[in-house]
């Protein structure tokens, strides 16, 4: 889905919570983006918030193959939600 189409999902899904916001670090930035790189630049920006990074189960058991994920963990929280038809081991 295309970068456009994905941020005006996202604005629905949050505009009548005034506890989130959008960020576009990573749609404004160029070349590969990392999530380490992204939850860098937003603690730095915001040092005083919480962040929980929400991902599906089937990412779950790919996450410590992920760039810098010993310190992407001390950046934020990981929250894995199942996804149908997927089984998330325990």
């Amino acid at each position: 889905i295309a970068a456009d189409k994905r941020l005006a999902m996202l604005d629905l899904a949050i505009q009548a919570n005034d506890h989130f916001a959008i960020e576009k670090i990573e749609l404004d930035r160029p070349g590969k983006s990392y999530t380490y790189d992204t939850m860098d630049i937003l603690t730095t920006l915001h040092p005083d918030n919480e962040y929980y990074f929400i991902i599906g189960g089937d990412m779950v058991e790919n996450l410590p193959k992920w760039y810098r994920v010993e310190e992407l963990m001390q950046l934020c929280h990981f929250v894995g939600v199942q996804r149908p038809g997927y089984d998330m081991p325990s």
